[in-house]
């Protein structure tokens, strides 16, 4: 997964993806900061893995 890829993540379709709550949350010197540590490590995929998975589920009762 390279960074543009991980700025594009959002955990469930109701909450902000990663840069999305990166913008919000950090200032632009702190999310410069941010980038300057993670990118290089995200790109190379030394980054940590990350296992996400989704379910949805519905159901209906007989009336």
């Amino acid at each position: 997964m390279g960074w543009s890829q991980l700025l594009a993540i959002s955990p469930n379709p109701n909450a902000p993806t990663f840069g999305e709550a990166v913008e919000r949350a950090l200032t632009p010197e702190e999310a410069t900061r941010l980038e300057t540590y993670l990118r290089p490590l995200v790109d190379q995929g030394r980054g940590g893995r990350m296992r996400h998975a989704n379910a949805y589920v519905t159901a209906a009762r007989d009336a």
